[in-house]
């Protein structure tokens, strides 16, 4: 199915989810990656919010010190990207060297 009515799909689903507000992130994180995903792409039907929330979820347990685990914004993009099977750039720019000259 088209990234569209993936998106729509997904959407109408979590309407009546008892686990809505835990969900609802996932899939603007889901919106994010597909935005990078060209008009043409299809996405598998299988694939639901739920399901890349357990995904998620399962990535944080295999790195989780004393039982916490913080995903910033780039890994989570990567983890829905890998999900969908949707390749993105993850690339961060590098910031400029800061030196103690700098100050002198």
């Amino acid at each position: 199915m088209t990234k569209q009515e993936f998106l729509l799909m997904q959407e109408q689903d979590l309407t009546t989810h008892q686990d809505r507000e835990q969900l609802l992130p996932v899939l603007e994180c889901m919106k994010e990656v597909l935005k990078a995903a060209p008009a043409d792409a299809e996405i598998d039907a299988k694939k639901t919010v739920e399901g890349c929330f357990g995904q998620m979820r399962a990535e944080a347990q295999k790195k989780q010190k004393n039982q916490c685990y913080y995903m910033g914004p780039t890994e989570a993009l990567k983890v829905v990207a890998d999900y969908l099977d949707i390749k993105i750039s993850t690339r961060v720019e590098k910031s400029k060297k800061i030196s103690l000259e700098d100050y002198l």
